[in-house]
Protein backbone atom coordinates (compact mmCIF):
# COMPACT_ATOMS: atom_id res chain seq x y z
CA UNK A 1 0.00 0.00 0.00
CA UNK A 2 0.80 3.02 -0.63
CA UNK A 3 1.09 6.18 1.41
CA UNK A 4 -0.52 9.23 0.06
CA UNK A 5 1.91 11.69 -1.20
CA UNK A 6 0.90 14.54 1.62
CA UNK A 7 1.36 11.82 4.32
CA UNK A 8 5.04 11.13 3.48
CA UNK A 9 7.13 13.31 5.31
CA UNK A 10 10.90 13.98 4.54
CA UNK A 11 13.36 14.46 7.14
CA UNK A 12 15.43 16.65 4.97
CA UNK A 13 16.81 19.66 5.87
CA UNK A 14 16.10 22.63 3.67
CA UNK A 15 18.83 23.90 1.59
CA UNK A 16 20.96 26.41 3.73
CA UNK A 17 22.18 29.67 2.37
CA UNK A 18 25.50 30.53 1.82
CA UNK A 19 26.95 32.18 5.04
CA UNK A 20 27.92 36.06 4.20
CA UNK A 21 30.69 37.23 5.77
CA UNK A 22 29.88 40.58 9.02
CA UNK A 23 31.05 43.69 8.03
CA UNK A 24 34.09 45.04 9.73
CA UNK A 25 32.34 47.77 12.14
CA UNK A 26 28.76 45.65 12.57
CA UNK A 27 27.94 44.85 16.29
CA UNK A 28 30.70 48.13 17.20
CA UNK A 29 28.10 51.06 17.93
CA UNK A 30 29.80 54.28 19.44
CA UNK A 31 32.46 56.29 19.40
CA UNK A 32 35.94 54.83 19.15
CA UNK A 33 38.59 56.26 21.99
CA UNK A 34 40.09 58.32 19.43
CA UNK A 35 36.98 60.05 18.88
CA UNK A 36 36.41 60.83 21.91
CA UNK A 37 39.45 62.22 22.90
CA UNK A 38 39.33 64.70 19.97
CA UNK A 39 35.88 66.00 20.82
CA UNK A 40 37.40 65.83 24.87
CA UNK A 41 39.87 68.44 23.71
CA UNK A 42 37.80 70.68 21.31
CA UNK A 43 35.15 71.18 24.24
CA UNK A 44 38.19 71.59 26.57
CA UNK A 45 39.93 74.22 24.53
CA UNK A 46 36.65 75.77 23.89
CA UNK A 47 35.69 76.08 27.27
CA UNK A 48 38.80 77.61 28.33
CA UNK A 49 38.80 80.53 25.69
CA UNK A 50 35.64 81.60 27.59
CA UNK A 51 37.33 81.80 31.91
CA UNK A 52 39.06 85.17 30.46
CA UNK A 53 36.14 86.80 29.40
CA UNK A 54 33.96 85.71 33.05
CA UNK A 55 37.43 87.11 34.77
CA UNK A 56 37.28 90.76 32.44
CA UNK A 57 33.51 90.72 33.60
CA UNK A 58 33.99 90.26 37.11
CA UNK A 59 36.52 92.75 37.05
CA UNK A 60 33.98 95.19 35.37
CA UNK A 61 30.83 94.32 37.75
CA UNK A 62 33.32 94.96 40.58
CA UNK A 63 34.26 98.30 39.26
CA UNK A 64 31.16 99.27 38.72
CA UNK A 65 30.02 98.66 42.01
CA UNK A 66 32.32 100.45 43.59
CA UNK A 67 31.64 103.94 41.30
CA UNK A 68 27.65 103.43 42.36
CA UNK A 69 28.94 102.98 45.88
CA UNK A 70 31.11 106.44 45.44
CA UNK A 71 28.72 108.67 43.68
CA UNK A 72 25.47 107.34 46.08
CA UNK A 73 27.55 108.91 49.09
CA UNK A 74 28.72 111.58 47.87
CA UNK A 75 25.01 112.51 46.36
CA UNK A 76 23.45 111.34 49.79
CA UNK A 77 25.99 113.96 51.45
CA UNK A 78 25.18 116.66 49.51
CA UNK A 79 21.73 115.94 50.00
CA UNK A 80 21.41 115.98 53.59
CA UNK A 81 23.63 119.10 53.57
CA UNK A 82 20.80 120.76 50.98
CA UNK A 83 18.19 120.09 53.42
CA UNK A 84 20.28 121.93 56.49
CA UNK A 85 18.95 125.71 56.88
CA UNK A 86 20.82 128.31 55.18
CA UNK A 87 22.94 129.62 58.61
CA UNK A 88 23.80 125.94 60.40
CA UNK A 89 27.06 125.51 61.70
CA UNK A 90 27.77 123.10 59.17
CA UNK A 91 27.11 125.77 56.39
CA UNK A 92 29.03 128.33 58.19
CA UNK A 93 32.40 129.44 57.38
CA UNK A 94 34.45 130.17 60.60
CA UNK A 95 38.01 131.72 58.90
CA UNK A 96 38.95 133.00 55.21
CA UNK A 97 36.78 132.27 52.58
CA UNK A 98 35.81 128.68 52.45
CA UNK A 99 35.16 126.10 54.96
CA UNK A 100 36.79 122.47 54.44
CA UNK A 101 35.68 119.64 56.28
CA UNK A 102 38.02 116.21 55.82
CA UNK A 103 36.52 112.86 56.51
CA UNK A 104 36.95 109.47 56.64
CA UNK A 105 34.46 106.26 56.78
CA UNK A 106 35.43 103.37 59.07
CA UNK A 107 34.65 100.03 58.27
CA UNK A 108 35.13 99.07 61.81
CA UNK A 109 32.33 101.22 63.02
CA UNK A 110 30.41 101.89 59.36
CA UNK A 111 30.55 105.52 60.10
CA UNK A 112 32.44 109.02 59.41
CA UNK A 113 35.22 110.35 60.97
CA UNK A 114 37.14 113.49 61.05
CA UNK A 115 40.80 113.50 60.42
CA UNK A 116 43.14 112.63 61.75
CA UNK A 117 42.86 108.95 61.70
CA UNK A 118 43.53 107.20 64.93
CA UNK A 119 47.19 106.02 65.58
CA UNK A 120 47.33 101.91 64.33
CA UNK A 121 43.95 102.62 61.80
CA UNK A 122 43.63 101.06 58.66
CA UNK A 123 40.30 100.17 58.14
CA UNK A 124 39.02 103.52 55.38
CA UNK A 125 36.82 102.72 53.34
CA UNK A 126 36.49 106.16 51.49
CA UNK A 127 37.42 109.58 51.83
CA UNK A 128 35.08 113.00 51.88
CA UNK A 129 36.21 116.21 51.45
CA UNK A 130 33.37 118.92 51.96
CA UNK A 131 34.15 122.77 51.00
CA UNK A 132 31.68 125.69 51.57
CA UNK A 133 32.20 129.05 49.71
CA UNK A 134 29.39 132.09 49.90
CA UNK A 135 28.85 134.27 47.48
CA UNK A 136 27.11 137.62 47.16
CA UNK A 137 24.88 138.15 44.00
CA UNK A 138 27.44 140.17 42.28
CA UNK A 139 29.50 137.24 42.01
CA UNK A 140 26.63 135.82 39.19
CA UNK A 141 27.08 139.11 37.15
CA UNK A 142 29.37 137.34 34.48
CA UNK A 143 27.61 134.07 35.00
CA UNK A 144 30.39 132.19 36.54
CA UNK A 145 31.26 131.84 39.68
CA UNK A 146 34.87 132.09 40.65
CA UNK A 147 35.97 131.15 44.14
CA UNK A 148 38.01 134.44 44.08
CA UNK A 149 34.82 136.18 44.35
CA UNK A 150 34.07 134.40 47.67
CA UNK A 151 33.11 135.95 50.70
CA UNK A 152 35.13 135.82 53.81
CA UNK A 153 34.03 134.61 56.90
CA UNK A 154 33.23 137.85 58.28
CA UNK A 155 31.06 139.40 55.61
CA UNK A 156 28.15 140.94 56.79
CA UNK A 157 25.07 137.99 56.84
CA UNK A 158 23.14 140.31 54.16
CA UNK A 159 25.42 139.72 51.76
CA UNK A 160 25.45 136.02 51.50
CA UNK A 161 22.86 135.23 49.13
CA UNK A 162 24.06 132.00 48.25
CA UNK A 163 26.92 128.75 49.17
CA UNK A 164 28.29 126.74 46.85
CA UNK A 165 28.56 123.47 49.01
CA UNK A 166 30.81 120.77 46.59
CA UNK A 167 31.53 117.19 48.37
CA UNK A 168 34.57 115.00 46.76
CA UNK A 169 34.77 111.65 48.06
CA UNK A 170 37.44 108.92 46.78
CA UNK A 171 37.65 105.34 47.30
CA UNK A 172 40.37 104.88 49.80
CA UNK A 173 41.12 101.39 47.83
CA UNK A 174 39.76 99.69 44.89
CA UNK A 175 39.99 95.71 44.46
CA UNK A 176 40.49 95.86 40.73
CA UNK A 177 42.00 99.28 38.52
CA UNK A 178 41.84 102.63 40.35
CA UNK A 179 40.19 103.96 43.49
CA UNK A 180 36.77 106.04 42.34
CA UNK A 181 36.50 109.69 42.75
CA UNK A 182 33.37 112.04 42.41
CA UNK A 183 32.92 115.55 43.01
CA UNK A 184 29.58 116.82 43.12
CA UNK A 185 28.66 120.59 43.38
CA UNK A 186 25.64 122.72 44.43
CA UNK A 187 24.47 125.92 44.94
CA UNK A 188 22.24 126.51 48.55
CA UNK A 189 20.26 129.83 47.65
CA UNK A 190 19.17 132.18 51.00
Amino acid sequence: MNAPQHAIRTHARPPQRAARAAPANEGCAGFSLVEVLITSVMVVSIALSTVPMFTQAMVNNTAGKDATEVANEARGHLERLLELPFANPELTLVAGAERQTAEYFSTLTRTWHPYPLPAGSAAVLWTRVTTVRQYGLPALQDGVLNPAEGLAFNAQPESVHMKEIEVAVQQAGAVFGPAKRITLKTLKVK
